[in-house]
């Protein structure tokens, strides 16, 4: 509670904040007071969803929203580059000092594709995405649902992440698979 932003009448800058993000009261979107959101971000949480961002600088033009009862949780020293988005039906954290370049795309969810479900009834399939500590993801990297990758870890641009990625491990590539490890 003590590390974020209340949005209230009382703070101007929380009210410019409110009208450049479109928050609404009933929405749980925390922005702790030494975070910084660039312009032209949205940030959306529906009722029971959360969005945490502590000591964070997101840039401009990222889109962050979760859906009812799901959760982002972005740590300390956290960079979410241009262009880049976060989405959660279930569950994304990125651990303290993990980079985002521009354009990554984040999602722990996916759309059903059966005879049974149209696309009309917006049904999910959806598994936690966790990103450890001090984490470099290139530009235009997708990580797709179920994902966990450990600390120190380097994603190298255009990848797309559909395995686990050990600590401190080097991947690449679509799908992306382990790279030279560096001398």
């Amino acid at each position: 509670m003590g590390y974020h932003r209340r949005f209230t009448a009382g703070w101007a800058l929380s009210a410019l904040r409110v009208i450049a993000l479109k928050v609404r009261l009933r929405e749980r979107i925390e922005i702790g007071f030494d975070s910084h959101v660039g312009p032209r971000c949205q940030i959306y949480a529906p009722k029971g969803g959360l969005v945490r961002l502590r000591n964070v600088n997101v840039t401009r033009d990222v889109t962050i929203g979760v859906g009812p009862q799901a959760v982002i949780a972005v740590g300390p020293k956290g960079w979410l580059g241009p262009g880049s988005m976060v989405a959660a039906q279930q569950r994304v954290v990125l651990g303290e000092g993990s980079m985002i370049a521009e354009y990554v795309t984040i999602r722990d969810h996916d759309h059903i594709h059966d005879a049974q479900h149209t696309m009309a009834d917006w049904c999910y399939t959806a598994a936690p995405i966790i990103i450890g500590e001090d984490v470099w993801i290139g530009s235009k990297a997708t990580i797709v649902p179920g994902v966990t990758i450990g600390d120190h870890a380097f994603v190298a641009a255009n990848a797309v992440v559909t395995h686990d990625v050990k600590p401190s491990e080097r991947v690449g590539g679509v799908p992306a698979r382990p790279l030279p490890q560096r001398r």
